[in-house]
């Protein structure tokens, strides 16, 4: 289990940060503060709902309630005015973009005062919305501390202690809007550094910071920007709430309406939502049932919740062991004051905390907590696992084992003598290669040293094409040892420190595959600006989540989870991208432990079924990733799988992996009427609840996730390839074991992924003396294609060539990786210039154990060559 966390709460008073407590104390942390920001005071007169400045960043509406927080939860309550505006208005928030270069000015060192007032929370984007927030109380002293960055190196994800957290010098650099002389040019998010601070004074076992939001990135960004300078866990347990089974907004409101919160609707902003609303508790059936059809004719996604600042909320009331001390009792003026385009809000005339009657109101037990599993995950895992006790397979599996043990035997090799660096520029995508320096002058090199030279290498190969680090979309990390891995991570990380969303990663340990000296290799793609870019569409797409939720596990250390950019600078222009993934490892992303078969239903423990259920939810991590990214297909999917010292062991889960990946695409496969459908529309509340909903609700919810695969479009043309393996649609699967991952994981996955493309052809091709099998995934006009391939033996390779050749792929458009467990001709390696990822043993799309798997993208360059 991981570690407790000591949680200062950034509250606004609105249903989902007071929410978000309840999720904190249901994970075992201890919330030990709540922290505000809200409007600075304009003057004498400045009073309640008048101070609503509409911040891109917080909620600053309802303020006058807000003071009785701290008496309601009997927990102490510190504020901070929010200084400046939204300097950096970008989606995603980097703090180099929005800090002053201006010599420092040392803030007063006068002690801390605490007098209890008012809370306030991080809202979404644009507007406020979805929570109320703090605003008219007098501002309180600044708390004495120097300006402090923070290394935006990787860190171990338990929490830092307080006095290990790194600082730089106060010389060095100030946050912009930390004195009174720059409260115009500041940004709004720097406002909670001082506020941070001040909690982390009086409270210094503080670690953690939790926060409501659900589906604002522009929100999540900017909070975990700041945690990650103060060393502080971001907890995020309500992101992507709706997208977790049942699948359905109105989830979140039965879910507080279960366990008793009451939390009343004080701000409407959208003619769908009007001031009839105001004033009813949000949780309420009836209440829920108004917004969803206010939603259906008039709201986007999240709607129902108010994440398009439909409407905002004030918490009132909730379970007892988050509210000890009582209610909080408002006396509202029966009309409303109603503002432009349809605005209107409550009009409180006092409020005050009054006891509560006693009651035994369930809390903590009655707060549902997300199956770990969507529906086709668990489903898959069933089929997986509970079919035969002796292998956790079934007969099919055990017979492709079988045949797998049959495929020729792969004599041992001696290990690589060198991985020979490469560099290709193809279209606007920089490929840059098999970076070692395993010496200089002839003596051998520590491994910091290796990477520091890998680092300076890279950064003059990158100056050569104009380009910085931020300009990198993709890495591969390849360590002789995971035991390196904390000791490189922050030489890596010093890569990407003045950008936000830095390279998705897969990051693997290849032992003695990888030539002798050589502890570290780095090969990276790079996406190079263009011209061509009439259609607007965005370059680079990121998608970077920090913080702990039951979505998918946080990536901490310093790669997104997926990072997409467009497929090719053709033209015409095309909005077709490109998503390139980190590797996903089985990890539970509301305590990033790793998963164990005995605390997963559909397992019946033992070693075996440990593997199958590492392997059902890291391939689910790739799939919630891939959805939020707006993948439609993928191009081929990769299962690295660690050396477990028992042959037969390795070829039951590379089996078992490749089962998996073919089994979720045929378990999603819509019958064929139903296939003109593009979005997602199974009713998976019906089919999880009945007819009975969730908390008594007798809604039928539909499941409004986005088909990933979406079989619309996708068509098989006869390449002559005459696979009979069966008819199951989907992309190729290769598999490769190598020494170790991280975190002694079992499997990692990784694919590249094809966003935005309507149409893909897949086709099986065969050709030169052997009948090599080749899968070609094509869309994007026929400009972009995938093939993928397992060649039995070094010679085959030429084999490959030729069906490409015959094809029509033309050779200057290729880009090649290739994991290799016996060495390739060096005359095809010096001509491909692939990726090289040294394995121990690899299994081709086929099933089949081979020498290599090749995976080969194909971009055909503006100019048509």
């Amino acid at each position: 289990m991981s570690s407790k966390l000591h949680v200062v709460a950034l509250v606004s008073g609105g249903k989902d940060s007071l929410f978000s407590i309840l999720h904190c104390l249901r994970n075992g942390h201890d919330v030990v503060a709540l922290a505000n920001l809200h409007p600075p005071q304009t003057g004498p007169s400045s009073t309640h709902e008048a101070d609503d400045i509409n911040s891109f960043m917080y909620q600053t509406v309802g303020h006058s309630i807000i003071p009785l927080y701290e008496k309601a939860l009997k927990l102490p309550l510190y504020r901070q005015p929010i200084l400046g505006h939204a300097v950096n208005s970008d989606k995603d928030y980097h703090h180099h973009l929005a800090t002053s270069a201006a010599p420092l000015s040392t803030p007063s060192s006068a002690p801390r005062q605490v007098d209890a007032v008012a809370a306030s929370e991080t809202s979404t984007a644009a507007k406020p919305t979805a929570d109320a927030a703090d605003a008219s109380f007098p501002a309180e002293p600044s708390v004495s501390s120097a300006s402090d960055e923070v290394s935006n190196t990787s860190r171990n994800d338990s929490a830092l202690p307080h006095q290990n957290r790194r600082q730089a010098e106060p010389s060095t650099l100030r946050v912009r809007g930390e004195t009174p002389d720059d409260d115009d040019d500041a940004d709004e998010t720097e406002s909670l550094l001082p506020l941070l601070r001040k909690v982390l004074a009086a409270h210094p076992e503080v670690n953690a910071v939790c926060t409501g939001a659900i589906l604002s990135t522009y929100q999540r960004t900017r909070v975990e920007s700041v945690c990650a300078r103060l060393g502080l866990v971001p907890l995020g347990y309500l992101w992507q709430y709706p997208s977790l089974p049942p699948y359905a907004d109105a989830s979140l409101l039965r879910d507080m309406d279960a366990v008793g919160q009451d939390a009343r609707i004080i701000k409407v902003a959208s003619g769908g939502i009007d001031s009839t609303f105001l004033w009813q508790n949000v949780a309420e059936k009836r209440t829920v049932e108004r917004l969803k059809r206010a939603a259906a004719r008039f709201g986007g996604e999240g709607a129902v919740l108010g994440e398009g600042g439909e409407f905002e909320t004030a918490a009132v009331d909730g379970p007892s062991c988050v509210w000890k001390a009582g209610r909080i009792e408002v006396d509202v003026d029966e009309e409303a004051v109603v503002g432009e385009g349809g605005s209107a809000v409550v009009k409180f005339k006092g409020a005050r905390v009054v006891e509560k009657a006693p009651s035994d109101d369930g809390g903590l037990e009655n707060l549902r907590i997300p199956d770990l599993f969507d529906i086709e995950f668990e489903e898959l895992g069933r089929k997986l696992l509970l079919s035969s006790p002796e292998t956790a397979a079934d007969s099919n599996t055990t017979k492709s084992i079988d045949q797998s043990l049959a495929s020729t035997t792969l004599s041992p090799d001696p290990p690589l003598q060198t991985l020979q660096h490469q560099t290709i520029l193809q279209d606007t995508t920089l490929t840059i290669s098999n970076l070692t320096v395993p010496h200089a002058n002839n003596e051998p090199l520590s491994p910091t040293s290796q990477l520091e030279a890998i680092k300076s290498q890279l950064l003059t190969l990158l100056s050569t094409h104009s380009a910085t680090s931020s300009n990198i979309t993709s890495t591969t990390l390849l360590l002789r040892s995971m035991s390196l891995f904390t000791l490189l991570n922050p030489i890596y990380g010093s890569l990407f420190t003045s950008a936000p969303n830095p390279p998705a990663r897969v990051t693997i340990a290849c032992g003695s595959s990888l030539p002798l000296g050589t502890d570290v290799s780095l090969s990276c793609t790079v996406n190079l600006p263009h011209t061509n870019n009439s259609n607007n569409h965005p370059l680079r797409r990121g998608l970077h989540v920090q913080s702990r939720s039951y979505w998918a596990p946080a990536n901490i250390g310093p790669y997104s989870q997926a990072i997409a950019v467009p497929a090719s600078s053709s033209s015409p222009p095309s909005n077709v991208e490109i998503v390139h993934l980190a590797g996903q490892i089985p990890l539970v992303p509301a305590s990033m432990d790793m998963v164990r078969a005995g605390d997963v239903a559909f397992a019946r423990g033992g070693a075996d079924n440990g593997f199958g259920v590492q392997t059902v939810l890291a391939l689910q991590h790739l799939w919630r990733v891939g959805r939020v990214m707006g993948v439609r297909w993928w191009a081929c999917g990769a299962a690295f799988v660690s050396a477990c010292g028992d042959r037969r062991e390795g070829d039951r889960r590379a089996v078992l992996a490749r089962e998996a990946w073919r089994g979720i695409h045929e378990g999603l496969r819509p019958a064929e009427e139903e296939e003109d459908e593009d979005e997602g529309d199974v009713d998976v509340w019906d089919l999880k609840f009945g007819n009975r909903g969730m908390g008594g609700v007798s809604a039928v919810e539909v499941d409004g996730r986005a088909n990933l695969p979406n079989f619309k479009g996708v068509k098989l043309v006869d390449g002559g390839g005459d696979d009979d393996d069966d008819d199951v649609l989907a992309p190729p699967c290769v598999v490769a074991e190598v020494l170790e991952l991280p975190r002694a994981t079992d499997i990692e996955w990784t694919s590249p992924g094809l966003a935005n493309c309507k149409n893909v052809a897949l086709r099986i091709l065969r050709g030169g003396e052997t009948g090599l099998l080749v899968h070609e995934t094509k869309f994007a006009a026929d400009t972009v294609a995938f093939y993928a391939a397992g060649v039995a033996d070094r010679n085959q390779v030429w084999d490959l060539e030729d069906v490409l050749q015959n094809a029509d792929v033309p050779a200057g458009g290729r880009i090649y990786t290739v994991y290799m467990a016996k060495p390739l001709p060096q005359e095809w390696l010096g001509k491909s210039k692939p990726l090289v990822v040294p394995c121990s043993r690899v299994w081709g799309p086929e099933g089949k154990e081979v020498a290599a798997a090749v995976m080969m993208r194909y971009s055909r360059s503006s100019d048509g060559s």
